[in-house]
């Protein structure tokens, strides 16, 4: 959203429109669907390690009902898991770390093994072998749809 009042004009012509990022700022989303809104605008959230995205929610003027832009639910091949410190899924609306598994997780930090050990862990909900799930933090929503929590609520 970086480039929204450059490109407003154009927006109107888009079918898509993605934006992504850290948390993603709601008074310029609101902007745009009010000015000119593309025929779909989608946040898509996706951390460096899991490739380009991980879950996409489609953005509506439903904006102003919620605390933070949700970043929605996975792609295909993706799995997604809110899970405690003991690997078990937490209760919807509740804190936990929000855990991405299958095909675009990479395999680790390149010359960072402690890193690697610390984020990635072996994916005990995947249907063969030595998968596993990088980790971050997340919350499901009572509508099933996942949003990202303030960073102040993962310390």
């Amino acid at each position: 959203m970086q480039y929204a009042e450059e490109l407003s004009e154009v927006f109107s012509q888009l079918r898509y429109l993605l934006t992504g990022g850290d948390i993603v700022d709601q008074r310029i989303v609101a902007r745009v669907l009010a000015q000119n809104p593309p025929l779909h605008l989608l946040n898509a959230y996706g951390p460096t390690e899991c490739t380009t995205f991980t879950t996409t929610y489609e953005i509506g003027h439903e904006l102003q009902n919620s605390r933070r832009l949700p970043i929605g639910t996975p792609i295909s091949n993706t799995r997604v898991y809110i899970l405690d410190a003991h690997l078990r899924p937490v209760p919807r609306g509740c804190l936990g770390e929000l855990f991405i598994g299958g095909d675009g997780v990479a395999l680790g930090c390149i010359g960072r093994p402690e890193l690697t050990a610390e984020r990635f862990v072996a994916d005990p909900f995947a249907s063969h072998s030595g998968a596993t799930m990088y980790k971050t933090g997340g919350r499901w929503r009572a509508d099933g749809v996942i949003e990202f929590p303030d960073r102040s609520e993962l310390t």
